[in-house]
């Protein structure tokens, strides 16, 4: 007696994506000792727009770590070696 059960909670689904991809990010993070970087840092990081990233990651071979359909986090490490890959195949 006297316990209360556990509350229930209501979120939008967007909140939920957001604090699941927060959580993703938290343990790719923890796990990696990588920074992670989402589509618009790791853009300005190459110098192109979103949609010039987003085609780099499906037709060029950019790693990219999906946190849902429309989501994607990058690790500086593995862009960094891509880009060394890239210049390695223009020279």
């Amino acid at each position: 007696m006297g316990e209360r059960p556990d509350a229930i909670v209501v979120l939008k689904v967007s909140e939920l994506r957001k604090i699941v991809a927060e959580e993703v990010a938290a343990v790719v993070r923890a796990h990696s000792g990588a920074p992670v970087m989402d589509e618009t840092e790791t853009a300005a990081l190459l110098g192109v727009s979103k949609v010039t990233l987003r085609r780099y990651v499906d037709q060029h071979g950019l790693p990219a770590h999906a946190l849902s359909a429309k989501e994607r986090r990058f690790l500086r490490a593995e862009v960094m070696a891509w880009i060394e890959t890239q210049r390695s195949e223009v020279a």
